[in-house]
């Protein structure tokens, strides 16, 4: 038998950029059937392995250094029903700041809340 690269080193030009663009063609159609399926964000999944171990950090020892507060002084007119708008809307896109993490059945899992409203506490001084 042949050896493969020879048969293609044999091949013409136009034989050659014919077969090229028929395993080019092929090669998109099998990565369109490659879809990964979206998972519904009502039911509840499993955690990764990176956020068993987060988990795991948190419950363990202090892992207060993930958790960065702070606190902003504003000068000047501030639209507070503007600024909890942008707020709620960072929320509803990024669902990782909806995300809890419980354990059921033994399990860790993380679920994600649907309501994404959250209320600004401002204070004046």
């Amino acid at each position: 038998m042949a050896d493969l690269q020879t048969l293609i080193g044999n091949l013409s030009p136009e034989k050659r950029g014919l077969l090229e663009r028929r395993l080019m063609e092929k090669r998109a159609a099998a990565a369109k059937n490659q879809v990964i399926p979206r998972r519904s964000t009502q039911e509840p999944c499993p955690l990764s392995f990176a956020q068993e171990l987060m988990w795991l950090l948190d419950h363990l020892i202090d892992t207060s250094a993930y958790h960065v507060p702070r606190a902003l002084r504003i000068k000047g007119p501030l639209n507070a029903e503007a600024l909890e708008y942008a707020l709620n809307m960072i929320v509803a896109r990024h669902e990782i700041l909806r995300t809890t993490y419980q354990t059921v059945d033994g399990k860790l899992i993380s679920a994600n809340s649907t309501s994404n409203s959250a209320k600004l506490k401002l204070t004046a001084s």
